[in-house]
């Protein structure tokens, strides 16, 4: 058994979404219909967390109000369980959810984004299929033997080869934004914060010359235009922005002049590194390498010197998934998506 659906009775959303899961392959257990007739009802569900490979909470406020699901995600946040929280409708979390689930990656499905099954899908297969292939692909290549590893030196060794690969220009910028107070920049007047973009995020992120010139021709419209504060408006909605919302930020971010995906990506993984990685060809180049089942097949279907925003989602969310399990395997809050990036960017180049 793979997958523990939690959820209130009511909450139809759960019937299809058990569907779509064995559709797919992967096998659930749901209260009521896979207790056995006559069977002990709390004994039944508390094993059956237990042995579940993933916790999937179907959230909603009723669920939220429930001290049945509270009770069930309680038990797999001690037993230290892989926890997704699929978000059906807008809710502020309470305080026993906001502590138990605070650190676990959400989909927000009532948002309107695309295919949040699809992205539900991929992600469980992803977790489930790491522990069922990572013995036999551990020595395919380095990047797959790290991706496999257990242990914590091996990726701290793999983050050092990103910093021994930059030059010493980007060095110092690199050092800049692993420093960068957040409270600084967010009370940058519009004057600033174009200085911040043109003198040091662009320079960090478009290490070539013409690219480089490129983009800051783009960024100069503001003052060409007299539009700094519609930069000013980008910055203030980029801060107040959710940061669970990856294709939110993503847009709001690629509002700036010179930035697609890739540049937006980027700015926000300096910002919030504890939310985003920067995607780009070198992290999809990277994690085709890994040649995993499902991160394959819709890799393959991305451009990897075009990335959509669709596309920068699931990116974000792979490096999410990745540094929320090494947080979970080391006992630690040391890995982020910004160090994922980091690392498959060191394997891409």
């Amino acid at each position: 058994m793979n997958v523990f659906i939690s959820y209130k009775s009511e909450d139809k959303d759960a019937l299809l979404i058990r569907d779509t899961l064995i559709k797919n392959g992967i096998s659930v257990w749901m209260a009521p219909e896979s207790i056995p007739t006559g069977s002990n009802y709390i004994r039944e569900i508390s094993g059956a967390i237990d042995a579940c490979e993933v916790f999937l909470l179907v959230l909603s406020q009723a669920a939220q109000e429930s001290s049945w699901i509270l009770a069930e995600v309680e038990r797999a946040f001690k037993k230290k369980k892989l926890i997704i929280p699929f978000v059906t409708e807008r809710l502020t979390l309470n305080d026993e959810f906001d502590f138990l689930i605070s650190r676990s990656q959400r989909i927000d499905a009532y948002a309107k984004r695309t295919a949040p099954l699809d992205e539900l899908v991929l992600r469980i297969k992803s977790l489930v299929k790491y522990e069922d292939t990572s013995d036999v692909k551990a020595d395919d290549n380095a990047l797959k033997k790290l991706w496999y590893s257990g242990a914590e030196s091996d990726w701290k060794s793999a983050l050092g080869k990103y910093y021994d690969k930059l030059g010493q220009e980007q060095a110092v910028i690199e050092n800049y934004f692993d420093r960068l107070d957040l409270a600084e920049v967010e009370a940058m007047n519009s004057e600033a914060f174009y200085d911040f973009l043109y003198n040091r995020y662009f320079v960090w992120k478009y290490t070539q010359k013409n690219r480089l010139a490129t983009t800051r021709g783009c960024l100069r419209r503001y003052l060409d235009n007299g539009e700094l504060s519609k930069l000013e408006s980008i910055k203030e909605r980029l801060f107040s922005a959710s940061r669970l919302d990856i294709e939110k930020c993503l847009g709001v971010a690629e509002e700036i002049y010179g930035l697609g995906t890739a540049g937006a990506s980027g700015l926000l993984s300096v910002l919030f590194p504890e939310s985003f990685g920067t995607v780009d060809q070198f992290v999809v180049k990277s994690l085709c390498k890994i040649e995993h089942p499902v991160y394959n097949e819709v890799l393959r279907r991305m451009n990897p010197d075009g990335l959509k925003k669709s596309d920068g989602v699931i990116l974000v969310n792979i490096m999410r998934e990745k540094s929320s399990e090494l947080n979970l395997k080391f006992n630690t809050a040391f890995w982020t998506p910004r160090k994922m990036d980091m690392i498959l960017w060191s394997f891409g180049r």
